[in-house]
């Protein structure tokens, strides 16, 4: 059964891979979807709060982004199930409303073109709070080094190609899997290829849960 991760070699951008061994882990044991990818979305809601070391403006330009985005709306109909697969995600919690939709498709819509326009303090500001400390420890030098979540997301966005750029903001959200205070955004990326991504809710607002979403299928 399929990991809420990408590991190496699995998607052409490298620095989401990178990032994402940091923030789900890439084991050799298989475990499900939904294990896994709580565990990822748990993690980032319940360690201490990074975000809030950033600059008030920051984050207030941030959420002034997230309100000015208008998300590609799908529907939860368009979220295919696997025949005799795992449909753990779309199976998770329940469907959201549609303000709640909108509201969590607002976020992962401006973070995903803040990451693909190398827009580091925007991309942070939208991680929750777990995410952007276990991005941090990932990317600190071994002599202990401290690296910001900003810096750390400079790295990685830095050296993605013009077409890596347009794949990774392309995002038409179908579903918001709610389960209390964490998420699955399912969407569909370039190529019809269908995504999922945790999501946590801090301070009444959806964060970001990882630093991609993973193939639903």
């Amino acid at each position: 059964m399929r990991r809420l991760a990408i590991c190496p070699g699995r998607i052409g951008v490298a620095p989401l891979a990178i990032a994402l061994v940091a923030a789900a882990g890439c084991g050799g044991s298989s475990s499900s979807s939904t294990e896994a990818g709580t565990s990822a979305a748990s993690a980032a809601g319940t360690q201490p709060t990074t975000t809030a070391q950033l600059p008030a403006s920051d984050r207030a330009e941030a959420e002034a982004k997230v309100n000015a985005t208008k998300p590609d709306l799908g529907s939860p109909s368009e979220v295919p199930q696997a025949k005799g697969g795992d449909n753990s995600i779309q199976g998770f919690g329940a469907e959201a409303s549609p303000a709640e939709r909108l509201a969590a498709a607002r976020v992962l819509s401006a973070y995903l073109e803040a990451y693909a326009n190398g827009d580091a303090k925007t991309a942070c500001a939208l991680l929750a709070s777990g995410v952007t400390q276990l991005l941090e420890r990932g990317l600190s030098t071994a002599g202990g080094s401290a690296v910001s979540c900003t810096q750390a997301m400079a790295r990685l966005t830095s050296n993605i190609t013009a077409a890596q750029r347009d794949q990774v903001a392309r995002a038409r959200v179908l579903s918001l899997r709610v389960g209390g205070d964490r998420a699955f955004a399912i969407y569909r990326g370039t190529g019809n290829q269908f995504l999922a991504l945790p999501m946590a809710k801090e301070g009444g607002a959806w964060r970001v849960g990882a630093v991609a979403g993973t193939p639903l299928l």
